[in-house]
Order: C-alpha cells, then sequence, then structure tokens
C-alpha cells in the first residue's frame, strides 16, 4: 500500500525505546612524547630500594694521578694521595599520579574498557614525561664548560666548539656522547640540519656522522683525527 502524502511517520522520537547507543571497545589515549633524556642519565634508584634518602658516589675523576719522572736511579719515590670527593643525590621529591574510583562506579563501568589498566597506562607516561622535565632542567646547574647558552639560536660553530670541549676533558665524543635539540633546530638550521637529518639516519656509528661534518682539520684536534682514521 501506498501513501500519497503521509502524515504519521514514525519519527526516531516515536522509536526512542528501540533506537540503541553504541558503544566502541576503543579508548582516545594521550599521546605522549617518547623518552630521551632518561636514556642517557645514570639510574640510582635501585640503591635506595631498600631505603634512605641520600645515595654516595665516591668520585676520583675530579682529582686524579699526574704522571712522575725519575732520571737519576735510586732517588726516592715520591708518592700521591689526590683528594678523593663525596657525590651525593639527596632523594627529596616524590612525583606521583593519584586517582580514586569508588566501588560503586568500578560496578557500573564496562569491564571491557579495564580503566584502571588504561589509566595506569597514562600515569606511567605522565611520571615519565616529568622525570624528562626535571633531567632537561639540570642545565642550569651547569657553570663551567658551558657552550652557548638557552636564549640564543645554535650556530655550527658551537657544536664545533662543544665537540671540541668534551674532547679536551677525555671524553668519549664518538660513542658516548648525547645530542639533544629542539624539533625547530632540527628543520630550520643549515649545517645543524644537515648534521641532524645524518646522526639520525641508520649508519654504523655515531663516529661516521661527527666526522663526516666536525673533522679533525675543522676541529684542530690530533687526538680525534686519529680516533676516524
Amino acid at each position: 500500500m501506498a501513501f500519497a502524502s503521509p502524515t504519521a511517520a514514525f519519527t526516531a522520537a516515536d522509536s526512542v525505546a528501540f533506537i540503541g547507543e553504541v558503544w566502541s571497545d576503543l579508548v582516545l589515549m594521550p599521546n605522549f612524547p617518547n623518552a630521551c633524556a632518561s636514556n642517557f642519565f645514570t639510574d640510582l634508584s635501585s640503591y635506595a630500594s631498600d631505603g634512605g634518602d641520600i645515595i654516595h658516589v665516591p668520585n676520583i675523576y675530579t682529582n686524579t694521578f699526574t704522571a712522575s719522572t725519575q732520571s737519576t736511579q735510586g732517588n726516592g719515590v715520591v708518592d700521591q694521595s689526590p683528594t678523593s670527593v663525596d657525590v651525593t643525590l639527596t632523594i627529596n621529591t616524590h612525583v606521583y599520579v593519584a586517582w580514586i574510583i569508588g566501588d560503586l562506579e568500578m560496578v557500573q563501568m564496562f569491564k571491557k574498557y579495564a580503566i584502571n589498566e588504561k589509566y595506569i597506562q597514562v600515569a606511567k607516561e605522565v611520571l615519565i614525561a616529568a622525570l624528562e622535565v626535571s633531567l632537561f632542567g639540570l642545565w642550569s646547574n651547569l657553570s663551567t664548560n658551558v657552550v652557548g647558552d638557552t636564549a640564543t639560536v645554535l650556530t655550527d660553530n658551537e657544536i664545533v666548539q662543544a665537540i671540541e670541549k668534551l674532547d679536551s676533558l677525555n671524553y668519549d665524543v664518538m660513542n658516548k656522547a648525547a645530542f639533544f635539540f629542539h624539533p625547530l633546530t632540527q628543520t630550520k638550521q643549515g649545517d645543524v640540519k644537515s648534521f641532524l637529518i645524518d646522526l639520525n639516519a641508520e649508519m654504523p656509528t655515531r663516529a661516521n656522522v661527527v666526522s663526516i661534518y666536525y673533522d679533525a682539520e675543522r676541529l684542530n684536534k690530533k687526538t680525534l683525527e686519529t680516533v676516524m682514521r
């Protein structure tokens, strides 16, 4: 049967008792940056697992031995006693994320969402991000061996100076140095941009990247020249 001009067709309001709502299995999770600094810092947390608020790390790096010479046989040996340094890490801040879901609400929520597990994942990422901020904030404690500053744009020459500085202090620049750059630096700054592109590429060693852009001639360092060759 056909109606020329229906006047009482069912509407959504008429059928409300039969129209259901669908809850997907998906949960939209927040995005977080990948951990960066924490991969290059020494984690001492295991030393405090049994308690304690100060971790001591003996330092025989600051004051070390020097080579002695002897041109006359029989002369007395000159001994040395460089002063050790007690480096301490004080544990005085508790960083946490907390939430409460009442029993009634837990009973009412769909079990398929495993909401506590989801919140645990988010809390983990929040704490990692907080750790990253704390680690990168340590730069303000640096008072020696500083090249450039955070108020001016990074230059190619400052990278050269930084590598020279690390090498002069006998750091393993080629295999253990870490370079941290803001995304804008990676996308906009000439020679620095080229350096970063190859630094992130799949190359055998970081030494290859450093040697391509900052070779021994530019750095004028005999030790680096030996390592690179």
